[in-house]
């Protein structure tokens, strides 16, 4: 299923300004839409142990990226000379609308996937890591500039702790009010590393922390980080694993009606290289008008961060995944507790 950009009839022509006036209807400079403030994409919670957060359904980001996207082209139609609107209605019907935006569009990268399983097991016994950890994922912001997102608006914690099992109990909710399917795909909507089935929580004892999160400046593209402490080390594997094995199985999902759907296929992402202690798995989902979706947990002993980036195009492929590479060089170097 793909989503079918709208079509819109030229302009009329404008009035002609009395003569040393400026027309009130002159074409004007197109801004970024914003949502407003009752809009359920600015304010939706993603968590019940939180206010108002952006982070941990990442759809609320996608919305807006996408509404923005198509309210561009809105526009640029009705700014523009009739000319140029007729141009723009001929290419949306020969279905090349979507080639005109996004002339450049890169090819998804091919490859076999990781390993959900580090090649070294990190050396002690239980939970290695925890809260006390946080501070070690407080990552230097010139990572985030090199990605192309480097303005901070979600600082570290910003939101309390949260657990698996509170995050899956109230994003399956979510998923179903906005129609996700199908539910093979459920462990793509969170931004918490989940991999239970949609109709299956998980057990209890792990803990969930939002990490800092940045964007770029025309707030197009995003980037989310959550980590979730297991309870011991082989529940975290069990998580890698399973989630592993999910990802084929979902080749194509939707979530949302109208314009502030997300419809995307998804592929599972090349293995990255990450340090012998840090395993990664990935995938990576492509939408309609440029939008990609990326999206890696990292494992390291009884912690797992799942690290998310949304672009409207400007972040490429190789980008996302030097980023996650640093965040796995990161990992490596967290000191565990025993």
């Amino acid at each position: 299923m793909s989503t079918e950009p709208p079509r819109f009839a030229p302009p009329e022509p404008e009035p002609e300004a009395p003569k040393g006036e400026e027309s009130a209807l002159a074409p004007q400079a197109w801004a970024p839409p914003q949502p407003p403030i009752d809009s359920p994409w600015a304010s939706r919670t993603a968590s019940p142990t939180t206010s108002t957060p952006r982070s941990a359904g990442k759809r609320w980001a996608l919305g807006l990226g996408i509404s923005a996207a198509v309210l561009g082209v809105i526009g640029v139609i009705v700014g523009a000379s009739v000319a140029l609107g007729a141009l723009i209605v001929e290419l949306t019907e020969d279905g090349g609308l979507a080639e005109a935006l996004d002339p450049t569009s890169e090819d998804l990268l091919v490859g076999a996937p990781g390993s959900p399983q580090p090649v070294e097991e990190t050396d002690c016994d239980g939970a290695c890591f925890g809260p006390f950890h946080l501070e070690d994922a407080d990552i230097d912001v010139s990572i985030f500039e090199a990605l192309g997102t480097p303005e901070l608006f979600e600082p570290q914690g910003t939101y309390g702790a949260s657990t698996g099992a509170l995050e899956h109990e109230y994003l399956a909710e979510v998923w179903a009010e906005e129609e996700g399917t199908p539910d093979e795909c459920f462990f793509t909507y969170p931004n918490v590393p989940l991999s239970s089935d949609v109709t299956e929580a998980p057990a209890d004892g792990d803990s969930v922390y939002f990490l800092a999160s940045y964007e770029s400046a025309n707030e197009f593209s995003t980037t989310y980080r959550t980590v979730r402490f297991f309870e011991t080390a082989a529940a975290a594997q069990e998580h890698m694993t399973t989630l592993h094995s999910r990802i084929p199985d979902c080749t194509r999902y939707s979530v949302g009606t109208g314009i502030e759907a997300w419809k995307a296929s998804v592929t599972p992402m090349p293995a990255l290289e990450v340090p012998s202690t840090v395993a990664a798995v990935g995938w990576v989902e492509r939408g309609a008008y440029s939008g990609r979706f990326y999206a890696f947990d990292l494992l390291r002993g009884n912690a797992v961060i799942r690290a998310t980036v949304y672009t409207d195009g400007a972040v490429t492929e190789d980008d996302a995944r030097a980023y996650a590479q640093a965040l796995a060089e990161n990992l490596a170097t967290w000191t565990p507790q025993n």
